[in-house]
């Protein structure tokens, strides 16, 4: 596959990944709740970039990639999340902002790390546990949610690890 047809590949699996948190996010039953909390954590925005990054390979294009995947995925959301509750779009003016920028700051080097998974040794063991370890920092220092999703995080990036440096050892 063509680096244009990935590119494009990661931007609508942004797009449907903003669209699906804000259609879950409007949801009131508290099951959606859950659901919406961990897969609206920063965890899983951060996966999204360092796959973005994977697929795309290269560093520069992977960085880009990664920044990409953030800002179309965030655009999604808040576009969905404007028509849901009748708002206009600039409603969302300043959280928009603020998440593009945390997108630039944050995605652009997550996607960078995706180009890092598939190395051997230290580097890409590393890289492999960036997301793991995101989810356990998030459930300690900045849950999403309440104690259900905290443990979720925590659980999860748990099990991430201890499967990653379970499969080197061997």
């Amino acid at each position: 596959m063509s680096p244009t047809r990935r590119l494009l590949l990661v931007l609508v699996a942004a797009a449907v990944f903003g669209v699906v948190n804000a259609l879950l996010d409007s949801g009131s039953a508290a099951p959606t709740r859950f659901v919406v909390a961990v897969l609206n954590s920063g965890t899983a925005w951060a996966g999204v970039a360092v796959v973005a990054g994977a697929l795309l390979g290269r560093p520069r294009s992977a960085a880009v990639a990664g920044w990409l995947s953030g800002t179309v995925g965030l655009s999604a959301f808040y576009v969905v999340a404007a028509r849901l509750h009748d708002l206009p779009l600039s409603a969302y003016a300043p959280r928009i902002a603020f998440w593009w920028a945390v997108a630039l700051v944050c995605c652009a080097p997550l996607g960078f790390v995706g180009t890092l998974l598939r190395g051997p040794g230290t580097v890409g063991l590393l890289a492999r546990l960036v997301v793991p370890v995101g989810a356990l920092a998030e459930a300690l220092l900045h849950p999403p949610g309440g104690p259900a999703v905290r443990w979720t995080l925590a659980l999860l990036g748990l099990a991430g690890a201890f499967a990653l440096v379970r499969g080197r050892a061997r």
